[in-house]
């Protein structure tokens, strides 16, 4: 398989994983351990998805896209429930 397509799958994988991963997020406290579980839990099947893909460490850019697309995957996670957050908040002030 071309490194291309490995690189392809690893990035997307990172970024499918962490979209439920950023909802569950939003439901604890900002920095409390659920909060950073939560937050680092997607990192041991990134790692292993890597290894077991054979990608090696030399691309540095695929670390770099991989965070990138994971942190892009917990954030787009968390919109729908902060905006039903915000939605019922602003009810309950009306």
């Amino acid at each position: 398989m071309p490194d291309s397509i490995k690189i392809t799958i690893l990035i997307a994988t990172a970024f499918l994983v962490n979209i439920p991963l950023g909802y569950y997020r939003e439901n604890y406290k900002r920095m409390s351990w659920q909060w950073l579980l939560v937050l680092h839990s997607s990192i041991p099947v990134i790692v292993l998805l890597r290894v077991g893909l054979d990608i090696n460490l030399f691309f540095v850019y695929v670390i770099l896209f991989s965070i990138t697309s994971a942190v892009l995957g917990q954030l787009i996670g968390a919109r729908p429930i902060r905006r039903y957050i915000q939605a019922n908040y602003k009810k309950n002030q009306s």
